[in-house]
């Protein structure tokens, strides 16, 4: 595969370091979900097919045909189970198998016309959430690692033009067991629920309103310290608001005293460092989102760690890789 070098000056902590842009496929896709599973880099692409990068070998293999899926928006592991979303005119979660026996002809476990934003798993629970429908935000809960799906008791009512982004599946939580979303477009919040979606409390966050602006992204430091990442898609270049940190389980939002250098899809929070990415680049707290500091330029979707290295998708096939900062 091609790799191509390009150097950065980087902040006083190290003088320089090198990005890695590397081609995990010839085809002009991008993908919207990605994790880190063992020697491997996962990623799920808007033409429907799953990657799995050996970063050792510096090989692909494509693990379903083409027209499984037609885009795939998160993806998840849960013990051994390997869980896909797609989102569209068809919305579905598909359990498929193991990872690198990948069947994409598996079990089917949400299946309808919902606008599905995305799903996350912690041990055995699962919580997945999909837009609204009549004025009321569609919510499922799984106690038995994606085997059983059960739609949650309480379903909390959206104000006229809220809903939620399926960017980079990360507006929807599992931490402690307890399910955590955010919304945006006319209206942006954080629901939180200690009951499996029974009852949930909910706090503003203050980003504009608007058909493509709000809350894109959620990442934690502990359950009380928590940054929130987005702005306005149709505006990347916009920096004001576009990140949002909470010290007290989100009862409180303070915006970044400098804030990340326009809209952003995913925030991530790994040994100390918050990392996020958009259209116009990556950025990096090292102060729980008070103040960030530009990384790289490049167009960027989704995030993904493993002990040595960040990982962000990137446009026409190609992911970034940088060494975590330390």
């Amino acid at each position: 595969m091609k790799i191509t070098f390009i150097s950065l000056l980087f902040t006083t902590f190290f003088s320089f370091s090198q990005i890695e842009i590397i081609h995990y496929s010839d085809k002009k896709i991008h993908a919207r979900s990605a994790f880190c599973f063992t020697d491997y880099l996962v990623l799920g692409c808007n033409n429907g097919e799953v990657y799995a990068y050996h970063l050792k070998k510096g090989k692909s293999t494509v693990l379903n045909p083409v027209d499984s899926f037609p885009e795939i928006r998160d993806m998840g592991l849960c013990n051994s189970s390997f869980f896909v979303m797609q989102t569209g005119s068809k919305s579905a979660i598909f359990e498929g198998g193991s990872i690198m026996q990948f069947d994409q002809r598996g079990r089917e476990i949400i299946d309808s016309s919902l606008f599905l934003d995305g799903f996350a798993f912690e041990g055995n629970v699962g919580f997945a959430m999909a837009d609204p429908v009549d004025s009321l935000f569609q919510l499922f809960y799984s106690e038995d690692c994606g085997k059983n799906w059960k739609k949650c008791a309480g379903l909390p009512k959206a104000f006229e033009g809220e809903a939620a982004f399926a960017a980079s599946g990360t507006t929807v939580q599992v931490l402690n067991k307890e399910f955590i979303f955010v919304t945006g477009c006319k209206k942006s919040r954080i629901f939180l629920s200690k009951d499996f979606g029974q009852t949930w409390s909910e706090r503003n966050i203050p980003f504009a309103s608007g058909e493509s602006s709000g809350a894109y992204s959620l990442g934690f430091e502990s359950r009380k310290k928590m940054v929130i990442v987005g702005g306005d898609y149709a505006k990347p270049n916009e920096s004001a608001n576009t990140c949002f940190y909470s010290t007290n389980g989100g009862k409180k939002w303070k915006a970044s005293k400098k804030s990340p250098n326009g809209y952003r899809s995913c925030v991530i929070y790994t040994a100390g460092v918050y990392y996020c990415c958009g259209t116009n680049g990556i950025d990096y707290s090292k102060d729980g989102g008070k103040t960030w500091k530009k990384l790289a330029d490049n167009n960027c979707f989704t995030l993904a760690f493993d002990n040595q290295y960040i990982y962000a998708s990137s446009i026409n096939g190609t992911f970034l890789k940088f060494p975590r900062i330390d």
